[in-house]
């Protein structure tokens, strides 16, 4: 696994959720975009909103937004769990 900007922290590469595999009123933890501020789903939330995603170490995500095509690198507490809209 590749190290973050030689700090020796781990990064995990990811893929965010196309607009295809997110489904309305279905819960998903994901980030709010660094470059776009749009929110994307990246794992299924199968607490439906009653736990917060659990990530253990101080690693990082990188993932490309599927609204921008940004990709960032994100910190294990960036995570949100949110309630797919419409």
């Amino acid at each position: 696994m590749p190290e973050f900007q030689g700090t020796g922290k781990r990064v995990i590469v990811a893929t965010a959720k196309s607009a295809s595999e997110v489904t309305a009123g279905s819960w998903y933890h994901g980030f709010g975009c660094k470059g776009c501020d749009t929110q994307f789903a990246v794992f299924d939330d199968r607490s439906s909103g009653k736990s917060p995603a659990k990530m253990s170490g101080d690693g990082h995500i990188r993932v490309t937004c599927p609204h921008c095509g940004e990709e960032h690198v994100y910190e294990t507490a960036e995570i949100q769990n949110f309630k797919a809209g419409k």
